[in-house]
């Protein structure tokens, strides 16, 4: 009663205590002690049974436990702040033995994340949930945490109580609960993340490949500061390597022939058109000194203020269209030139072939004539002394003398139809 707090022990348990440890059973007990200044404090009292002097004794021994106390009300704050941690973080936790793998506490994130309640996953290892789609995967990341004392940022494939699997970002870090070593298991999900990033990449593959087949590029200027980036296809269309290109838009112009450069300047930088798209073509100088033709689209943006930011277009390589345009404007000469000396030779041969039919009609009605009147004179003065075979014959030559008569007039009109003017008719064909 001299050295204990008021109030603060049971004594008649510290006397039963004291009868033991004189009947020879050690014992040690916590104490709420009294400082000389009458302050509380807590120490550990250890007894043991002696000799003093002839005399059975029991040997006490105190330690002072204050800062001992201390420690272990910080520890257990520490722990009770930590379990709450643990349990409210959005990160799926959990503790595992690191002997056996077996779970000794999850969090409520663990359980949304794999579909496995506390009570079906404590006592359990992951391999015998099922969790590991590989089981060598859990073997290298186990070996690198025992070898190094943690694993960070380690991608994974999991698979969760439906067997749906889950790309799961994995750090490990090992930790002593008591004195056995476990590990405090951290596992982010990246599925969704990691499908968006497999369709934005697809999606950007499929966009690189129909430029490739379109042959149009994209490309982005950065007003303020001139910066220009090139998609893979303008780099492509302008035959010039990703890293020879410095990504400015005077090094754009340097690929552009004197003469356009003005042109082009006004096309890309022009602002004045807020609302309308732009669009020029102009010729580039490659580095294999090819020349080529360009499309170039653009749209501006602007900033709260009014001011322009970045002019976002299109670079087309037309070089084949316009080399085809140009081969049929020179074809199209070639053949309006051809056309006039055809149509000369044709207005020529024209005028030969109704100079020729004039000399036709002239040289052939004269004889036609006199065929046709003798054999009309023979017919009337003659004709009662010839036979019917004999005035047959006759009137047989005048009907081939008349029908050659009408030839040569229908030659004189196919000669003279060129110099009449193109008519019109419905026909029945």
């Amino acid at each position: 009663e001299f050295v204990s707090a008021p109030g603060r022990n049971d004594l008649a348990r510290v006397g039963s205590m004291v009868e033991k440890a004189f009947a020879g059973e050690p014992q040690r007990f916590e104490f709420w002690g009294l400082r000389a200044s009458g302050e509380a404090f807590p120490k550990e009292v250890r007894l043991v049974r002696g000799s003093w002097r002839g005399q059975g004794v029991v040997y006490a021994t105190a330690d002072d436990i204050t800062e001992r106390r201390r420690a272990e009300e910080e520890l257990r704050a520490s722990e009770s702040k930590f379990q709450q941690v643990f349990m409210a973080s959005p990160v799926a936790i959990a503790i595992t033995r690191l002997e056996d793998g077996r779970y000794i506490d999850i969090n409520d994130a663990f359980v949304d994340l794999f579909g496995w309640s506390r009570e079906e996953a404590i006592g359990r290892s992951s391999v015998e949930m099922g969790k590991w789609i590989r089981p060598e995967d859990r073997q290298d990341w186990s070996n690198e945490l025992k070898r190094r004392g943690r694993v960070a940022n380690h991608e994974i494939e999991l698979r969760n109580k439906r067997g749906e699997t889950l790309n799961v970002l994995f750090s490990a870090e090992t930790i002593m609960l008591g004195r056995e070593p476990c590990a405090l298991v951290l596992s982010i999900d990246q599925t969704v993340r990691k499908q968006a990033e497999t369709a934005l990449l697809e999606s950007r593959q499929k966009l690189a490949e129909a430029q490739r087949i379109g042959r149009v590029g994209s490309w982005d200027l950065d007003l303020p500061s001139g910066r220009m980036t090139w998609s893979e296809e303008v780099h492509r269309i302008y035959q010039n390597q990703p890293g020879a290109f410095s990504g400015t838009f005077d090094d754009l112009l340097k690929m552009v022939p004197p003469e356009d450069r003005d042109a082009v300047k006004d096309a890309y930088l022009d602002v004045s058109e807020r609302d309308s798209p732009c669009e020029i073509k102009h010729r580039i100088l490659t580095p294999g000194g090819r020349v080529k033709w360009i499309r170039a689209s653009r749209e501006l943006s602007f900033d709260a203020a009014g001011r322009p930011l970045r002019a976002l277009g299109t670079a087309q390589d037309i070089t084949e269209q316009e080399e085809a345009r140009a081969e049929i404007q020179r074809l199209n000469s070639d053949l309006e030139l051809r056309v006039q000396q055809r149509t000369a030779e044709l207005m020529a041969s024209n005028r030969e072939l109704e100079s020729f039919a004039y000399s036709i009609s002239h040289d052939l009605r004269t004889p036609l004539r006199g065929i046709d009147g003798f054999s009309h004179l023979l017919a009337e003065e003659y004709g009662d002394r010839l036979d019917a075979q004999g005035r047959s014959y006759i009137e047989r030559v005048r009907s081939a003398a008349q029908r050659m008569g009408s030839l040569i007039d229908d030659i004189l009109h196919l000669a003279r139809i060129t110099r009449q003017e193109m008519r019109w008719k419905m026909v029945d064909l």
